[in-house]
């Protein structure tokens, strides 16, 4: 860790439906399980993922949900892509390895940093590794990165 560097790591569910209830427009439980699944914990993206919500509500669109999931990406995917770059090359190899289910057997360290920075987990019951935030899953299937 470097110094003053801070990891926030990833938001847990319980903590996420907690920061939701303190909005004054509560958010039905779809609503909570598309900013959860999307944003996978990572507090910015749950922070994206609630915001964009939220302006497809006060914007009034027929449908808020699916107008949040297109916009949402687009929104992300400069940052998605920013973060893989900024990364040094054995943490990309290592997230992508991850995110096109391939083998990681020689990523442990970088596997351990992603999972404290809360990029990916591991399946407490297979043991295998997963990309947390299901953006993130959809920018590698979409890049040629």
């Amino acid at each position: 860790m470097e110094p003053g560097e801070i990891i926030l790591g990833a938001l847990s569910d319980a903590s996420i439906d907690n920061l939701l209830q303190l909005r004054y427009h509560p958010f039905t439980e779809d609503d909570r399980c598309f900013i959860k699944d999307t944003a996978g914990g990572h507090p910015y993206l749950v922070q994206v993922a609630a915001t964009i919500l939220w302006e497809a509500y006060e914007n009034k669109e027929p449908e808020p949900l699916a107008s949040a999931e297109k916009t949402f990406y687009s929104r992300a995917k400069s940052t998605l892509n920013n973060i893989l770059r900024s990364w040094a090359q054995s943490t990309t190899q290592a997230f992508l390895a991850v995110a096109r289910q391939q083998d990681v057997s020689r990523f442990d360290t970088e596997l351990d940093e992603l999972e404290k920075q809360g990029f990916v987990k591991q399946d407490k019951e297979n043991g295998k590794w997963q990309v947390r935030a299901h953006v993130f899953s959809e920018f590698v299937a979409n890049s040629a990165t």
